[in-house]
């Protein structure tokens, strides 16, 4: 820690300056063509270090005297808006910045080094990014707004209202956990829904695979196979963003199994690195295949909102059910019915039964047959995107999809009876 060597105060001083410098340098850079801007690389270090010098003389005086320096420095401020209105001269964010940057030199001088350099970096973000951010706007559709609006709903005025307490007939279900877990997967396909949309509409074909698979890897399957008919010329590209889309599968699974028990990862990496390595090589030994001469084009994949209520419910109501199964199955089956309910769940879906085992190896302590009820979800869901591949995909790339999901499936079989006999 730097404060072992120079002191507290003097590496509150060098952070105040270094938070100035850093607003200040974005907004010089942003007014360099307006000769009389009136804050740049010099006034917001003094901005920041006039904070830190109220905050540390409070220390020794009284704290009143924050109180009074901040409200005559807001004050002040809201003058130099008011002579810039009479002068016609717009915009309100440079004011703010010195209003931040004052308020970061007092944190400084509290020692909230870590907190006040976040913000810092957060702030110089936005600053920077005016040109995108209203681009960006001007892309985004109602329906798009009414999504995150959603979404802001679900993650900040109902889930942390939702009871963290075992409810139900037989108080395995958690509504918190339930919570959670929808506005997780939804929030990883909001992310790729969004970056799929912005990336552009002639981005490379595997580009797009990856970021759709986000949203769903089966609906990547559906469109690329079907896309792969109607543009033969490209019909290689398609069936290698088929294969990358079903990676992409196995990296969510991760994810997911890393914010609900990241004692599983443990287990689970080795067996999910096999299982990538070998989607990699297919992926590649396709795309090397096709020309890389011809254009691509017209590889955007609609996948819709993926933030509709309806879905978020309907995941909500899967998760609920397979652990319904799951809890009933060990119940009545032992071992055979996981087996089964793996397989099962795994037709439709794979996040919900995967958050499931997470749980269930937490519980149970019970690593390896966790594992293999994810791998048995997997190897179902992956023989229907195999079968949409195969059925409704270019004759041509049946070749292909019969060796990559065949690795692919052999791979996962092995791993299979390996955790098998291991649990």
């Amino acid at each position: 820690m730097f404060s072992e060597y120079l002191g507290t105060f003097l590496t509150g001083l060098l952070v105040s300056t270094g938070i100035g410098l850093i607003i200040g340098l974005e907004r010089e850079f942003e007014d360099r063509e307006i000769r009389r801007h009136y804050a740049g690389i010099r006034t917001f270090p003094i901005t920041a270090i006039l904070g830190f010098l109220i905050m540390t003389l409070a220390s020794s005086l009284s704290i009143w005297l924050v109180v009074s320096t901040t409200v005559a420095f807001f004050i002040f401020i809201g003058l130099v808006y008011v002579v810039k209105s009479w002068r016609e001269v717009h915009g309100f964010t440079t004011e703010l910045s010195l209003l931040a940057t004052f308020l970061l030199g007092i944190m400084a001088a509290q020692g909230l080094f870590r907190e006040a350099l976040a913000a810092t970096v957060i702030i110089t973000a936005l600053l920077s990014s005016q040109s995108f951010l209203r681009e960006t706007i001007e892309r985004v559709t109602q329906e798009e707004i009414f999504a995150f609006i959603k979404f802001i709903m679900l993650a900040l005025l109902i889930l942390p209202f939702l009871p963290d307490q075992r409810v139900g007939p037989v108080t395995i279900l958690n509504p918190r956990t339930i919570g959670w877990s929808v506005v997780l997967v939804s929030g990883i396909g909001f992310i790729g829904y969004l970056v799929m949309k912005f990336s552009g509409s002639r981005r490379s074909i595997l580009v797009v695979a990856l970021i759709g698979a986000l949203v769903s890897s089966t609906a990547v399957t559906w469109v690329y196979a079907r896309r792969s008919k109607d543009n033969p010329e490209h019909r290689l590209q398609y069936a290698a963003g088929i294969v990358l889309a079903s990676l992409v599968m196995v990296i969510r699974i991760g994810i997911l199994v890393a914010v609900f028990n990241r004692n599983l990862l443990t287990y689970l990496w080795p067996t999910f690195g096999a299982l990538l390595i070998t989607q990699l090589l297919a992926t590649y030994w396709i795309w090397k295949k096709h020309d890389p001469d011809l254009e691509t084009q017209g590889n955007e994949v609609k996948l819709g909102n993926p933030l509709e209520i309806t879905e978020a419910f309907f995941f909500a109501f899967v998760l609920v059910a397979i652990a319904l199964i799951v809890h009933y199955a060990d119940t009545w089956f032992g071992t055979a019915g996981l087996y089964l309910a793996g397989l099962l769940s795994g037709l439709t879906d794979v996040d919900a039964i995967s958050i499931n085992m997470a749980r269930f190896a937490a519980e149970k302590q019970a690593p390896h047959l966790a594992i293999t009820i994810m791998l048995l979800a997997v190897l179902s869901n992956t023989a229907v995107k195999g079968g949409i591949a195969y059925w409704r995909g270019h004759p041509a790339i049946r070749r292909f999809m019969v060796i990559a999901f065949g690795a692919f499936f052999l791979v996962d079989i092995l791993l299979i009876l390996w955790h098998a006999y291991l649990a």
